[in-house]
């Protein structure tokens, strides 16, 4: 079995105490409840761009521009390998609102994740210097 292409949105605002950053609970497995990026995978034929904007639409109903690559996390289970590929994004329209593939979304800072619990890969992205560094949260 090959391994399954992703994508992830990375979205960011302003917060009391530095950026915040856009999470959604995932509604379906794998990691079902858990909180991570929205995104999911690339289908057959499609540029990973648009993956991430339908990914977008269909999770979180507003319409994104792609951004710069910010992090490739491989995630590697006893039943899935995953390469996702995770892209800062800006809303270009529409209102922010969880759609049918999560659950819940919200806005966390680097002091409120601690009570969240997070999907597989969560915790090195949060860590790896660049992402740090992107959030400024160094």
């Amino acid at each position: 079995m090959n391994p399954e292409v992703g994508v992830a949105a990375v979205l960011t605002r302003p917060g009391p105490s530095g950026k915040e950053i856009l999470l959604v609970q995932r509604q379906h497995p794998p990691q079902a409840g858990y909180w991570a990026l929205p995104g999911g995978h690339v289908e057959f034929g499609e540029s990973i761009r648009d993956a991430i904007k339908r990914e977008i639409q269909e999770e979180l109903m507003v319409t994104v521009s792609v951004g710069a690559l910010l992090y490739i996390a491989e995630l590697i289970g006893e039943h899935y390998h995953f390469v996702v590929l995770d892209y800062a994004v800006e809303v270009q329209s529409g209102q922010l609102r969880a759609g049918s593939d999560a659950a819940a979304m919200g806005w966390y800072g680097q002091n409120n994740l601690a009570r969240l619990p997070l999907a597989a890969g969560m915790g090195q992205f949060f860590q790896h210097p660049d992402i740090v560094r992107f959030l400024e949260w160094g």
